[in-house]
């Protein structure tokens, strides 16, 4: 007989986290607050209407992002004052919704937050490698197909898979079975979209562990090791859903790290900086990527991977690709002439932006990775109409 802490009933969880949310509204965002913008989903049945669906949907997505902009997870056993710190957060946060999605019973919202974390949290957040920011508002850059979505912004790949339910058999070994289908088919199609992913501006993740067997077993086996976040059967399907980070210690970027930079000597220990440098790449035809490398007009080297602290490179990347954002007081603003390299992921400015950008990074924009990139929308991407579950098992 297993021991452990007693679940309790959905149906409570979801009335507690109402509750708790409700008691805070009237709580106004403390002064000495610093904006850190996150993304995060929340899901909730619709089997008691769709407007509480929405709601407590909602109050999930909210929740999660705070836990992610302050780097706590909302548990029982937390103290008061986490709790009072996570209920001031998410009375003061602003947020856009990105998405709405129903499926198999589910109400799921995906928003866009901006959450005030006190000043007291801002330094754990920022050693987490969050974006710190006065609440700047900026629209991700999400590239969607059929089965998965990699997101530029918050750096993650999500993908779906689907196992066939049989009939005739024990439900439970037959959902079993299935759940075990689906997560062969979402692993095999997260492999297939990593691989595709732009690894610098003239290799992908394809082409960089061609060379390197070690590189692709490694990938391998660090994507079958994810667990779904999401599951739901449906016509006569089981349905899950994956999530593989871009960066951290059990990020894509990790197993890659030491072989791209082994030639290389990168910063380490830096002093935090708030201030960013946005480059403009719209209608250059920029594609993302892991490493990228900013040049000027003569091709000297502006900004490589080299230049970032080893533990922000680690943890946020270099690099955060948008597609709109607010310009904030002390942002370094530059343009980009045109995009270089074979998978067109290398940035190339002019000489005086150049300078400027080298400027702010003696006031450590640079090391901090504290970059962003304002690209074209991904054709089909935020725009379109993906379902949530891939129509058709190939």
């Amino acid at each position: 007989m297993k021991t452990g802490s007693a679940k309790l009933p959905i149906s409570c969880v979801l009335f507690m986290l109402a509750m708790s949310v409700s008691a805070s509204v009237y709580v106004q965002s403390s002064q000495g607050a610093e904006g850190v913008t996150v993304s995060a989903q929340g899901s909730a049945p619709i089997s008691q209407g769709i407007i509480a669906a929405k709601q407590v949907a909602l109050i999930l997505a909210k929740r999660q992002a705070v836990e992610k902009a302050t780097g706590m997870s909302i548990e029982v056993e937390n103290t008061q004052d986490q709790r009072t710190v996570v209920e001031k957060a998410m009375a003061g946060m602003t947020y856009t919704i990105v998405s709405e999605q129903t499926s198999g019973g589910m109400y799921t919202v995906v928003i866009h937050a901006v959450v005030n974390v006190p000043a007291s949290q801002a330094g754990a957040v920022q050693s987490a490698g969050l974006s710190v920011t006065p609440s700047a508002s900026q629209s991700p850059f999400i590239e969607k197909t059929p089965y998965g979505e990699i997101n530029w912004t918050d750096g993650y790949i999500i993908a779906y898979g689907k196992g066939k339910i049989t009939k005739g058999l024990n439900e439970d070994i037959c959902n079993a079975m299935a759940k075990r289908a689906a997560m062969l088919d979402a692993h095999a199609r997260v492999l297939e979209m990593i691989q595709n992913v732009n690894l610098d501006g003239d290799t992908t993740i394809k082409g960089f562990v061609s060379k390197d067997s070690k590189l692709f077993y490694r990938l391998k086996g660090l994507i079958a090791r994810v667990e779904p976040f999401e599951e739901n059967k449906e016509n006569g399907f089981y349905n899950v859903k994956i999530k593989i980070p871009f960066y951290g210690a059990k990020g894509v970027q990790a197993v890659f790290l030491n072989a791209y930079l082994r030639s290389t000597i990168t910063k380490t220990g830096t002093a935090a900086s708030d201030k960013r440098i946005v480059i403009d790449a719209r209608g250059t035809g920029l594609k993302p990527s892991m490493f990228v490398k900013i040049m000027d007009d003569k091709n000297k080297d502006v900004y490589t991977a080299k230049d970032v602290d080893r533990a922000m490179l680690k943890s946020k990347g270099m690099v955060e690709y948008v597609t709109s954002t607010t310009l904030q007081s002390g942002d370094v603003e530059a343009k980009t002439l045109k995009a270089e390299g074979k998978q067109d992921g290398n940035i190339v400015v002019s000489s005086s932006d150049a300078d400027r950008i080298k400027q702010a990074g003696n006031d450590s924009a640079l090391s901090n990775g504290n970059v962003v990139v304002i690209t074209d929308s991904p054709v089909g991407g935020t725009e379109g109409s993906v379902p949530f579950w891939y129509a058709a098992v190939n």
